[in-house]
């Protein structure tokens, strides 16, 4: 998927057109033929290969420009799971190693890069509930309803 590819028309100040934030990902998905289980996973932002920013806060506790080239590669990754425990609902679970990385506070790092989350259908509507968290300060919880409205 590409995202963002463009340029932007309008701009807000004159004459000063902004970049739009372009990201490349890729993903796989896949079912087990005799596992109720079904893994994502995702490459995000492989426009860049270094994911490392400089950090101007003033905080020293740890750095966040590493040069450790398994730990660039290891903020590409998005993993997930989806385990089916019925043909109308399933578990969902999910581990982002950039939030995890950019978000934590490193004396209280909770769970800062994980969600879950649970989806099951009724008759034609698909329930759905997930909690992220994407820093200690707490958590997003999102609530979904869809439905097909073709018969």
């Amino acid at each position: 998927m590409i995202k963002n590819l463009g340029y932007q028309v309008i701009p807000y100040y004159e004459g000063e057109h902004e970049s739009l934030p372009f990201e490349i990902l890729i993903g796989v998905s896949n079912k087990l033929a005799h596992m109720p289980l079904r893994w994502h996973l995702t490459f995000q932002h492989l426009e860049p290969p270094d994911l490392g920013f400089e950090n101007t806060s003033g905080n020293t506790v740890f750095d966040l420009n590493n040069d450790n080239i398994a730990s660039d590669i290891l903020k590409h990754f998005v993993l997930g799971a989806e385990f089916l425990i019925h043909k109308n609902a399933s578990i969902l679970l999910g581990y982002n190693n950039r939030r995890r990385f950019e978000m934590i506070i490193e004396d209280r790092k909770g769970l800062v890069g994980f969600s879950a989350g649970i989806s099951f259908r009724v008759k034609r509507f698909n329930f759905s509930y997930s909690r992220s968290s994407n820093h200690f300060s707490g958590p997003i919880n999102t609530f979904g309803i869809t439905t097909n409205f073709k018969t």
